[in-house]
């Protein structure tokens, strides 16, 4: 019996391979990411939707949107390779069920758990039930005081006028010549991480100093990000399982620099313990402060919940205020009216390459040349086909309401720029 089990196993294994072979080549050749009607993936036994997931595993946030367009619902299932299922949705009605509703009967559960707790550990993103609910209360308890939002306003204050705006009135002053760019993204992410940590555990990284140093827990903190969010998007989760039991790859430097930023939380924890056994209270106000102050002594525990506040603090407030002006980086120059070269900018938040936009009705068809693609927002009414000229957007000025969408490629009348 052991005989004929050894050697059915390779024959197994090596018609998996031809079938994953075969049927990676049929995606490539049939999904076409330009597709003005991209369809929704099939599934298949036991592969679920992996060859087309991996035909688009380099467009990804590009081929999420084109399958919301395309689903009736703004919804769709991705069935992962011997993995759980992952449900997309874009509907409004849904999140709010979900998030508002009936939160309590959506549990994270053990697919985003088994993803961050190794980062995260219990903190509130990866918390179900009343963990999750505690740790709700208290945060919302903490930032509601008086003291707190106070301590707040100052420390953005003195990151604003002491390091931010002084930094780039100097890039002014030194002017374009020099052939250096300014990295807007980097900065204010370094303006966000020094912010998210004073006001987390009281600590200065001191991220955004005129040298722009590179602060190591700032890089052992982006690193573990960076490898924990892979872990999500991964098309065979089983292969970071592997490499996590083995200790190999990424899974070995996610363990050393997760390593990194917890033993640094961890030491100031116990020095602020230390300080307030001396003393009976902290001088300062920051959010461990508080924590320990009231009672919340398992420095685990603390160190979990002030890891989740600088990953929430951290991305995405230098993501909002970063997307403003990528969102204005280099349309406002190349969207001219068809006939007369008048800038039609006003109201675009960006537009794919070679994309049709017909502004106020009938007139004023342009062709936007873009090398790559950016996200569209800002047009009134619906997104709507222009009859003849491809996909593009008709912005009905009297419409009411704003829409959201994704512009794919088309070729209109409009003057090239």
């Amino acid at each position: 019996m052991k005989m004929a089990v050894s050697q059915i196993l390779p024959l197994i294994f090596v018609i998996l391979i031809t079938l994953i072979f075969i049927f990676r080549q049929k995606s490539k050749n049939s999904i076409k990411p330009s597709s003005s009607s991209t369809q929704l993936p099939k599934s298949y036994p036991i592969f679920g939707t992996y060859f087309a997931a991996s035909a688009n595993k380099h467009r990804r946030l590009e081929w999420f949107t084109e399958l919301l367009q395309n689903s009736p619902t703004a919804t769709f299932v991705i069935n992962h390779l011997i993995g759980p299922r992952q449900i997309i949705t874009a509907n409004p009605d849904v999140v709010r069920h979900i998030l508002s509703s009936n939160f309590c009967n959506y549990q994270k559960g053990e697919s985003i758990r088994v993803n961050l707790t190794d980062f995260l550990g219990d903190g509130i993103f990866c918390a179900d039930g009343k963990s999750w609910k505690f740790q709700r209360q208290i945060s919302s308890y903490e930032f509601n005081n008086k003291s707190l939002r106070k301590f707040v306003e100052t420390v953005v204050d003195s990151e604003l006028n002491d390091r931010l705006l002084p930094f780039l009135s100097a890039a002014a002053d030194r002017g374009s010549g020099n052939g250096k760019i300014l990295d807007l993204q980097d900065l204010l992410q370094r303006f966000a991480f020094d912010n998210i940590c004073k006001i987390a555990f009281g600590y200065d990284p001191a991220y955004l100093l005129p040298s722009l140093p590179e602060s190591k827990f700032a890089v052992a903190f982006d690193e573990a990000t960076k490898i924990s969010g892979e872990r999500s998007v991964a098309l065979i989760p089983l292969l970071w399982k592997i490499k996590r039991f083995i200790g190999i790859g990424s899974q070995r430097d996610l363990a050393v620099f997760v390593s990194e930023v917890r033993n640094f939380a961890m030491t100031i924890i116990k020095e602020k313990n230390k300080e307030l056994a001396e003393k009976s209270s902290l001088e300062s106000v920051d959010l461990l402060s508080r924590f320990l102050s009231t009672g919340h002594s398992n420095e685990k525990f603390v160190t979990d919940i002030v890891i989740s506040f600088i990953l929430a603090g951290r991305d995405t407030t230098s993501a909002a205020l970063t997307c403003g002006e990528k969102g204005r980086e280099g349309y406002l120059p190349s969207l001219c009216d068809g006939e007369n070269g008048i800038d039609l900018g006003k109201g675009l938040g960006g537009v794919q390459a070679g994309a049709v936009a017909g502004v106020g009705g009938e007139d004023g068809e342009v062709e936007v040349c873009r090398e790559r693609s950016v996200q569209l927002s800002g047009f009134s009414g619906g997104a709507e086909d222009l009859f003849g000229e491809g996909n593009g957007v008709l912005a009905d000025e009297e419409g009411c309401g704003r829409s959201y969408a994704a512009v794919r490629g088309g070729f209109g009348g409009g003057r090239r720029c």
